[in-house]
């Protein structure tokens, strides 16, 4: 029991470690963090991985070994008080016991006093075994024999959290998916792979929205997906910071989002239109913010010179980093030839979505902003395991506390013309209960002379 207990404090002491220390992170922010002499000991020891290091492993597999020589050596001796216990006993071993009585009867025999106790005791609730030996008659009485299994089941408890963490832990994955407004993604990026992960399924961002107080503060952030496989839609739902959404025993959490870029729709003088999408968050070179269309034979071109996520005005342009209320600074050209220089372009100013400018005959306006959500993926096969292990966890704690185990012995001996019976309790089962139902076993023997009492 004491290696268990240090085994458990060790285990707990290194899942603190990997809770405070932020895993799997990058060289400079250790470094950043501890210095390079703490980043040399985190490398040393696999501070930066735990819960996959050699030792952390180790100290799970010893506490796993432990539990199992533990409950083994003592699972024979309880099966068979369960199942099989011993009935005959010395009536000398029940004066023993701290809770006892030794007295005579002289108008029944020993068959009498165990037919008229054991219906009492079935009544109170007692599994009732009798056995015989010459002239005694014997009675092993005893209730809640499931109490004595809830430190065994307590004990396979946490085995089997242990075998449904190490599942987790070699044959899950963990990583993130970024997915646009009104796009969809059928892979993510895992933690520990350069490639990507195929779901089976495709995830469809319907739409991505921040609610916010009065103050303007952030009370949600609520992803609106839709799950769809085969072509077929499958599932719709909500992901919320502590609402994930799981679907074929994958996982989807609310981690981060962003802005994802702008739609601009151009009506020509004409009356001719186009529409242009700009991708921020997807962009690989600033040429990426520079789209050309042509309208009616007319050639325009468009630049995002600079674009905010929460626009203010002023000389702090910008509020804050969530996409509340997204802007751009748009320049536009129609003078092909030019458009390297930064005098062939105007500059339309800071355009809110809804907010519209003229060049030259032409009505360009800001329609929409695109946000995009970053959702963490959790695949564990040993997530279900897991849950058994706390359901047995909680059957343990249950029996242990909730269900006490009572035993109760009666030795009658038929000699000299009298009956001697000897009644009692072992010191784990003498409570108040337990003595009440000794008075009405009492009561049912009609005790008529007195001899000894303990």
């Amino acid at each position: 029991m004491r290696t268990a207990i240090l085994l458990l404090l060790l285990v707990a002491g290194a899942s603190m470690l990997g809770t405070v220390i932020k895993q799997n992170a990058s060289q400079q922010e250790y470094i950043k963090a501890y210095g390079q002499l703490g980043y040399a000991v985190i490398r040393s020891f696999n501070l930066d991985d735990v819960y996959h290091s050699a030792w952390y492993i180790l100290l799970l597999l010893l506490l796993a070994l432990n539990l199992t020589v533990c409950t083994v050596r003592r699972f024979s001796s309880t099966w068979q008080r369960t199942f099989a216990p011993k009935i005959i006993v010395d009536p000398r071993e029940i004066l023993s016991y701290p809770k006892s009585k030794c007295f005579t009867r002289k108008e029944a025999s020993a068959e009498e006093v165990i037919s008229n106790a054991s219906p009492v005791l079935k009544k109170r609730g007692y599994n009732v075994k009798s056995a015989a030996s010459g002239s005694s008659s014997f009675i092993y009485a005893v209730k809640g024999r499931l109490g004595m299994w809830g430190p065994y089941i307590t004990h396979l408890s946490i085995l089997v959290i242990f075998i449904g963490a190490v599942i987790g832990v070699f044959f899950g994955s963990r990583g993130t998916m970024m997915i646009a407004e009104g796009r969809s993604s059928d892979s993510y990026w895992s933690n520990s792979s350069s490639h990507p992960v195929e779901l089976g399924f495709s995830v469809h961002l319907r739409r991505f929205r921040i609610l916010t107080d009065a103050q303007r503060r952030p009370t949600a952030y609520r992803s609106y997906v839709e799950v769809r496989e085969g072509g077929r839609l499958k599932r719709k739902g909500i992901i919320d910071v502590n609402r994930p959404l799981v679907y074929k025993g994958i996982a989807f959490y609310q981690s981060s989002y962003g802005l994802e870029g702008f739609v601009v729709h151009v009506k020509s003088p004409k009356g001719g239109t186009a529409w242009v999408e700009f991708g921020l968050a997807s962009l690989h070179s600033p040429e990426d913010l520079l789209k050309s269309i042509e309208i009616e034979g007319k050639r325009l071109s468009l630049y995002v010179h600079n674009a905010v996520p929460d626009y203010v005005g002023g000389e702090a342009v910008n509020a804050t980093d969530m996409p509340l209320n997204p802007a751009c600074d748009l320049l536009v050209t129609d003078k092909i030839e030019e458009t390297r220089w930064i005098g062939g372009w105007k500059r339309l100013g800071w355009l809110q979505v809804g907010d519209s400018a003229d060049y030259n005959g032409y009505r360009i306006r800001l329609a929409k902003a695109v946000t995009y959500t970053v959702l963490e993926v959790s695949r564990n096969p040993g997530l279900p395991i897991v849950y058994v292990g706390f359901a047995l966890v909680v059957a343990g704690v249950f029996l242990s506390f909730y269900v006490p185990r009572r035993e109760l012995r009666i030795c009658a001996v038929d000699q000299d013309g009298e009956t001697t019976v000897t009644l009692g309790c072992p010191a784990r089962s003498a409570d108040e209960a337990t003595e009440e139902d000794v008075e009405f076993v009492l009561n049912a023997i009609c005790v008529v002379d007195s001899k000894e009492e303990r």
